[in-house]
């Protein structure tokens, strides 16, 4: 019974383990690098650069692209970060906010906590 209590209690304290804080270098596929911080957890995360752009890593092109929500998710848009990224982004018609990613990491974590505790 003691076992059982404890691993209750175990579990009740696991929470979401942050992304690594920092500023650290990130490097494109054709070798230019760019700083941004890591952020978010394992429900979501993203790669916020220094000027303020929301990133996500896209494995096919091996590149870090401007992130939008799809499908209440956070993807790879298809466009690559680099200097100049205002104009591709007015182009394709981005227009994510920070306080739309924050908005749907709560939801990720809200929904997971649900999930774990009846």
């Amino acid at each position: 019974m003691k076992s059982i209590i404890i691993l209750l209690i175990m579990m009740l304290s696991l929470q979401a383990a942050p992304a690594r804080g920092g500023e650290r270098v990130f490097k494109q596929n054709n070798g230019v690098t760019f700083t941004g911080q890591a952020r978010g957890n394992q429900h979501l995360n993203w790669i916020e650069s220094s000027d303020g752009e929301i990133l996500k890593y896209n494995p096919a092109t091996k590149n870090y692209e401007l992130a939008e929500i799809k499908d209440n998710n956070l993807k790879p848009s298809g466009i690559k970060y680099e200097d100049g990224i205002k104009k591709a982004k007015s182009l394709k018609n981005i227009k994510l906010k920070n306080e739309d990613v924050y908005r749907l990491w709560h939801q990720k974590q809200e929904a997971h906590r649900l999930r774990v505790m009846p």
